[in-house]
């Protein structure tokens, strides 16, 4: 993670959406970090307090859940 700014939580299967989000987060000088399954978004959200958290409702075919569970994970 970088320094400084917000820590934000980019949870994205798309790896190229992910990848564009995260570089448009960091110039902006925020502290984005990246999560391509659900399993990786409930990991980070265990270890890391988020100041924010951008995900997709549909993170991929094969997630046990969405993005509605990690918000409320996020929330948690």
């Amino acid at each position: 993670m970088q320094r400084g700014g917000l820590t934000i939580l980019v949870a994205d299967a798309s790896a190229p959406r992910r990848r564009a989000r995260l570089a448009a987060l960091g110039r902006a000088g925020l502290r984005p970090e990246g999560a391509a399954t659900v399993e990786a978004a409930l990991a980070a959200l265990a270890s890391c307090r988020f100041d924010a958290v951008e995900t997709r409702l549909d993170l991929g075919a094969a997630a046990p859940c969405g993005g509605v569970e990690v918000a409320a994970a996020a929330l948690r």
